[in-house]
């Protein structure tokens, strides 16, 4: 998907299905789906979809205090990726 200089909602879903964990972004008529296998244990969440341009990966790092981290990329440690850092607000 590329939407060029243009405001846009986004609606976020994550669910489990099958001992998968997805992560679901709509779009206007879009939709992308993304996988997670591994997540009992995790520190991090890294969600997959290799079919999308950009990003092929959306990373949550598990929160700290009052902030999580979420970066997406396209490859591990991705140069180009970009950093999201949220603060909890009551």
């Amino acid at each position: 998907m590329h939407y060029e200089n243009k405001f846009q909602k986004e609606f976020l879903r994550i669910f489990e299905k099958n001992h998968i964990l997805y992560y679901e972004i709509v779009i206007e008529k879009d939709t992308l789906v993304f996988k997670c296998k591994n997540y009992e244990e995790a520190d991090t969440l890294t969600f997959v979809n290799n079919q999308n341009p950009f990003p092929k990966r959306i990373n949550y790092a598990k929160p700290r205090g009052n902030k999580m981290s979420v970066w997406i990329e396209n490859v591990k440690n991705d140069p180009n990726g970009i950093l999201f850092t949220f603060k909890k607000v009551k």
